[in-house]
Order: structure tokens, then sequence, then C-alpha cells
């Protein structure tokens, strides 16, 4: 007995705040990652090849829906966008070895590389400067910084024992919010941010979910509400403030996504992003299942493994 499934085609998919889809954009896809420029007007994907099973980031237009091959190697993934969205920065093998990469967005002139080989897992922001990088690596997956200028050598943010993801520093770079399993499940947490070798090591946090986080840790555009993707589904809005100093108010509840988004992967946030203003938000949704799970049954199979 076996039960036969594949990684699903998932369709961009805009909700407003209250939950009402607005409309689909782009194609279908066998998407893995979805990254928004800094304006909201595109999308970077990193997308299965169906047929190679190669992975690749496209970008899609988010007002023509029109998508566009970005990378064309075995191996491109965790795409971001530079602050002015010029230029992508992404993660690719190239002859064995995983380095960092930019480009710029349009695709015109070549690859330059920021560093290689690398440890880098997922990309997750460039800082609002243009001189740093922000991304999740190492054993245990902790939060680290890549300087674009000098001699490039990524530090620690932060040392810790636990697994840290979808580290976004806020609009005014003072304050960097992730996520971290060190009370036993994913929250997240608020810290000073500072561009220095364990600057996070020591620093104040402060928790600001509740009942858990599946990651999607993004900041409005003005730094005034803080967004995450909770364990249950729910989208979840949080009022914050940065200055005098930092202060964040309860969470609550925009929206629900639907189940099955929920159950793509184990890090489902990795699939959806806010608009800029915070009044709209793009998940790739899996499509909906009009029958049962096929399951096949295979009768007398020893006597086929004998013949």
């Amino acid at each position: 007995m076996y039960q036969t499934e594949d990684i699903p085609n998932v369709q961009l998919t805009w909700y407003d705040r209250n939950g009402k889809v607005l409309g689909t954009v782009g194609e279908p896809g066998r998407y893995l990652r979805l990254v928004l420029s800094r304006d909201g007007t595109k999308a970077a994907l990193n997308r299965i090849d169906p047929l190679s099973g190669d992975r690749d980031i496209w970008l899609v237009d988010l007002a023509q829906g029109t998508s566009t091959r970005f990378t064309f190697d075995p191996f491109s993934d965790t795409p971001i966008f530079s602050p002015d969205g010029n230029r992508i920065a992404f993660r690719s093998s190239r002859n064995g070895a995983l380095g960092l990469y930019e480009k710029a967005a349009n695709g015109a002139g070549s690859e330059d590389m920021l560093v290689k080989p690398t440890t880098a897992g997922t990309l997750s922001d460039w800082t609002a400067d243009g001189r740093f990088l922000i991304y999740g690596g190492g054993a245990p997956f902790n939060t680290w910084v890549l300087p674009l200028n000098g001699d490039r050598k990524p530090f620690p943010f932060a040392r810790t024992q636990f697994t840290e993801i979808s580290a976004h520093l806020s609009p005014d770079g003072r304050f960097i919010g992730y996520a971290s399993n060190e009370s036993g499940r994913n929250e997240v947490y608020v810290k000073p941010f500072s561009p220095q070798p364990d600057a996070g090591s020591s620093a104040a946090k402060w928790l600001i979910s509740r009942n858990g986080s599946a990651g999607m840790v993004h900041w409005r555009k003005d730094g005034k509400e803080l967004y995450y993707l909770g364990l249950d589904g729910n989208v979840m809005a949080v009022d914050v403030s940065t200055t005098p100093a930092f202060h964040a108010g309860v969470p609550k509840v925009l929206f629900a996504v639907p189940p099955a988004f929920m159950r793509l992967s184990s890090t489902p946030g990795n699939l959806g992003d806010v608009a800029p203003d915070g009044q709209r938000f793009l998940f790739a949704l899996p499509p909906e299942k009009n029958g049962r799970d096929e399951l096949s049954v295979i009768l007398n199979w020893t006597e086929k493994l004998s013949r």
C-alpha cells in the first residue's frame, strides 16, 4: 500500500487585510519561496522545473502578470531584492561549490560573485543603506551578516544554540525581527540591530508573538506595524513603535490562510509576503482539491517479486 503525492503547483493570490481574495497574478508553478521587492511591484520566486527538477529564480511583474526566468543553473534559490530593486542577490551552486551572487534585476550584464564558498542558508534581507546582506546559516542556524564592501567576510549577528529564521530589519535599520525556537517552538522576537560581530548575542530582546510562528516576519514600510504568520494559519499584525524606545502591542488576527497552505512545508511563511503599506498580502496557494487523495493497494505483491 502506498500513497501517491507530488509537490503541487501553487498560484500567487492577493488578499486584503480582512482575508478577502483580491485576485491572482502570474502563472501557477512549483514554488518554494516568494519575495516581494521593496516597492511591491515585483516578486522573485524560487521555482522547481517540473521535468528536470532544477531550482531557478523567476521574476513576476505584479502589474502585468508576466513571468521571466532570471537564473539558468541547476540550483539557484533564496533571492532578495536590493533596497532600490535594481539588483537581486541569490544563492547558487556552480561547479559543485555553493556561493552568493548578485545580478541586475532586469537580467542585463553578468552575475557578480559576492562570496564563495559559503555556508549561507536563506537570504532574508538587504539593509536599507545597501551595505549588508542578512541571512541564516551555520549550525545551529543563526542570523549572519555579510558586508558588501571591503573583504566581504561574513560574521554572526548572534551566536545561540537555537534555530533562527525569517530575519528582517525595521525600516529605520535599528531593530531586527526574527523567529527562534528557543522556547521549544518558533516565536517572533525583536532585538536592537548593529552590523557588528556578535552584537545580538547578549542584546535585549522582546517577545512579539504569543502562540507560535510559521515565519513571514515583515515590517510595514513606516515601521509602525510588524506581521507574521501564526502556527495556526492566522496572519497576525502587531502595532510597534521604535522611538524613543521599542514597544510592541498585543498581536491581533487579520485573517486565516487555507489549511492546505500550511501543509506545503515546515516553513510555509516562505511562500507569503506583505505589500509595503500592509494593506495586501501575497501568498502562493495550492489549488483546492475536488476529490480525495489517491490511495493504491497492491495485492499479492510478494508473488510479483519472485517473478
